[in-house]
């Protein structure tokens, strides 16, 4: 695979006009379109640029990252650099750069997606290649519109490569056909998609379609069920029940059918060495090829010992797990494995190979939550918990091989048991993750007794509380909580929002110096988030942004997200 993303980096300039000024000096040398979807090679290395393109640091290799992690509510930033900070306080400006970055990038993967997609219609090349390409691309472009519709709301629809600037500038397109497009791309997912078996490792087959409408699904329930908080709700002509089980069909389909199955061990999903387990549903590879390798030390303490590091650490610990997140999962299930997995707990050494403080302790979360450190060796940064999920022990300065694992089938269980409880099987929902439970016990030394499992005489309504919790739990730190602390509605994000200035207040009382909430907070106190309802209804989407409505002839301010 590596080789082909390198064909397919050397063919990007070419297929999507990145390297004009090159290509008029030099007119012998351009790729004819014709010919590059003549074979199944260059047909092949065109989808693989839409792989580069969604891989890469605007999207799942940073910056979407950075959106919808430091926007989470449940976590932040650890960093005073403007773009995170905004972010982490909830005060996101419309010319955040981080957010205008995600937008262009999900639009320029769209853009070489539907160049794939349009050149393919009446290519020679054998069928059965053809049709695995295109039905890539149709899940590629699916997904790239589910995250654009619910980070923005309505949305350019661009199905086609632009012909002219003219015929780039479209307006906002209603939320409803934003979704019939993700729906009907991914039922032609399904159709052309290979079975298990016949992709390569990391590339979706057919399930994985089936997954994602499942998750479409949910999307559509939930906003049924909160008409207008954002989003309107007026296209939706079916019953609430009617999409919570589709919803639950789909999930059950792959479920059943797909062909995935629980890792025996947490801890295994994190191994680099070992990626692409039988729990990926659909994982993007980050490593040096493809030049998408910066997002691990954004999570990171600068010169742990677990890592040879060897540059600076000026840039680690970015993105950070607010307290009560962690404080979550701890007063749940002391003694769960998957602590270990999802935090680096209590302190950390500093490596051996540093000519800074070599071999010195550094205490941090959640070692402060009831008491403090020695004196001189806790620094306010060291205050919020550390992820450690993401982690290469060849990491030297930017090289890294650390896939994303954007679906697994941990979140495919509790999305099934979400759907289930909402349609009164609460018992079935609480076996589900009883599942997850009872695989959480199994560690290299052996079996715990933590977590326990669910009672089953839990009520509907704490059934899913739970299970909203338990994907803070389980999936923590992998790019659901922005999207899952938002979709239940206005008064479910303020609750979360509520937490966080309940465990500040908590803090306020036992801490005498201050205490680092993860940004600049000028004076020293940390953020406490306003909880009025147009701040919150505000904070449901991001901006629209500034760098678009001011370069399309169809959009103007007035057509600005709420509250921005």
């Amino acid at each position: 695979m590596r080789n082909l993303y390198t064909y397919s980096l050397l063919l990007l300039c070419f297929l999507f006009g990145s390297c004009e000024e090159f290509l008029e000096e030099n007119p012998t040398t351009q790729f004819n379109k014709g010919q590059i979807y003549s074979s199944v090679d260059g047909a092949q290395a065109a989808l693989n640029a839409c792989y580069a393109y969604i891989s890469n640091s605007s999207l799942y290799g940073l910056r979407l990252q950075v959106v919808l992690t430091c926007g989470a509510g449940t976590m932040t930033a650890g960093t005073t650099s403007s773009a995170y900070v905004e972010l982490a306080k909830l005060d996101i400006q419309t010319n955040n750069t981080a957010v205008a970055e995600v937008y262009e990038g999900l639009y320029i993967t769209i853009n070489a997606i539907n160049d794939v997609l349009l050149n393919l219609k009446d290519s020679p090349i054998d069928q059965v290649e053809r049709d695995r390409i295109i039905g890539e691309a149709y899940f590629l472009r699916a997904l790239c519109y589910f995250n654009l519709v619910r980070l923005f709301g309505p949305v350019p629809l661009v199905i086609e490569p632009a012909s002219s600037i003219e015929s780039a500038h479209k307006p906002r397109t209603s939320i409803g056909e934003v979704y019939t497009t993700i729906i009907e791309d991914l039922e032609n997912a399904w159709e052309l998609l290979p079975v298990a078996g016949k992709q390569p490792k990391g590339r979706p087959y057919n399930y994985a379609a089936k997954f994602l409408l499942s998750k479409v699904y949910i999307a559509m329930a939930c906003i049924k069920e909160n008409p207008d908080e954002p989003f309107d709700a007026s296209w939706l002509e079916e019953s609430l029940q009617s999409y919570w089980q589709k919803a639950y069909d789909y999930a059950n389909e792959v479920y059943t059918n797909g062909g995935y199955s629980l890792v025996d061990q947490f801890n295994e999903l994190w191994d680099c060495y070992n990626p692409y387990t039988a729990e990926s549903i659909f994982e993007l590879e980050e490593n040096v090829m493809t030049g998408s390798t910066t997002f691990m030390y954004h999570y990171l303490p600068g010169y742990w010992e677990e890592l040879p590091l060897t540059a600076s650490s000026n840039n680690y610990g970015r993105l950070r797990a607010m307290r009560e997140s962690y404080d979550l999962h701890f007063n749940r299930y002391e003694g769960d494995f998957r602590l270990d997995e999802t935090f680096i707990q209590y302190s950390y050494k500093r490596n051996m190979t540093t000519t800074s403080n070599p071999g010195r302790v550094y205490y941090t979360y959640p070692y402060t939550r009831d008491n403090l450190p020695p004196t001189g060796e806790m620094s306010s940064s060291e205050e919020l918990p550390y992820l450690r999920k993401y982690k290469d022990p060849r990491f030297t300065a930017f090289d890294a091989n650390v896939n994303v694992i954007v679906f697994r089938y941990a979140d495919l269980i509790l999305m099934m048991a979400e759907s289930a409880n909402e349609l009164g099987k609460t018992s079935e929902a609480i076996g589900l993750v009883n599942q997850l439970l009872d695989r959480a016990r199994n560690t290299p030394t052996g079996r715990r007794t933590a977590p326990a499992d669910w009672n089953v005489s839990m009520s509907k309504e704490e059934t899913r509380q739970y299970i909203m919790e338990e994907r803070l739990i389980e999936l923590k730190g992998e790019l659901h909580e922005w999207f899952d602390n938002r979709r239940r509605g206005i008064a479910y994000f303020k609750n979360i929002l509520q937490k966080h200035n309940d465990r500040l207040n908590e803090l306020s009382s036992t801490m005498t110096y201050d205490y680092y909430f993860g940004i600049a907070s000028g004076s020293g106190g940390n953020k406490v988030y306003s909880l009025t309802q147009d701040y919150v209804k505000k904070n449901m989407l991001c901006p629209f942004p500034m760098v678009e409505i001011t370069s399309n002839n169809n959009i103007s301010e007035k057509d600005q997200n709420f509250g921005y």
